[in-house]
């Protein structure tokens, strides 16, 4: 007779093994499944995911086994992914090796090796723009500054020139 819950899950263990969830690390990642390692060391082959991205080797995760069945685990929730390619609400986020790109209605936003490259029809910067470096725009840029415009395409300066005549040149 069955005393506590403890023994009833023994009892039913005895009769049909059951598989929980269980935190396992990615081992390797193939074209469409994944090897991982559980805690005991156990290693488990194609293991599906279904997520918008590839997981990293060394990352962990959670192994479900579908159906309680030991031949159907599928794995969620990875802690660290090498490419991620996502639709968000209507706005696309792509992450590959060590750039981040993200398009949105017509606008994108690409950071890598060590740039922001905008893509918009206008780009407005509230607060101080601290610029080392070059910068390049196409259209026109207009600077504001103490409510003073100047725009950079018609600004004229003296020549930087020592000694040479200081007629008035384009600036940029």
């Amino acid at each position: 007779m069955i005393q506590n819950a403890q023994e009833f899950v023994s009892a039913l263990r005895a009769v049909e093994p059951l598989y929980f969830t269980t935190a396992a690390k990615v081992v390797s990642v193939e074209e469409t499944t994944i090897t991982v390692e559980l805690s005991s060391g156990q290693k488990i082959n194609l293991v599906t995911h279904n997520h918008q991205g590839k997981p990293s080797v060394g990352a962990t995760c959670l192994v479900t086994f579908r159906d309680n069945m030991q031949s159907r685990p599928h794995a969620s929730d990875f802690s660290l992914y090498e490419t991620i390619d996502m639709d968000i609400g209507g706005t696309l986020v792509k992450v590959i090796d060590t750039e981040v790109s993200v398009e949105h209605a017509g606008m994108s936003v690409l950071l890598k090796d060590n740039e922001i490259l905008v893509t918009a029809t206008t780009v407005k910067i509230t607060g101080d723009l601290l610029v080392s470096g070059s910068v390049a725009a196409e259209g026109e840029v207009t600077a504001m500054a103490q409510s003073t415009i100047v725009n950079l395409s018609t600004h004229m300066h003296a020549s930087a020139t020592p000694g040479a005549p200081s007629p008035p040149t384009p600036g940029t």
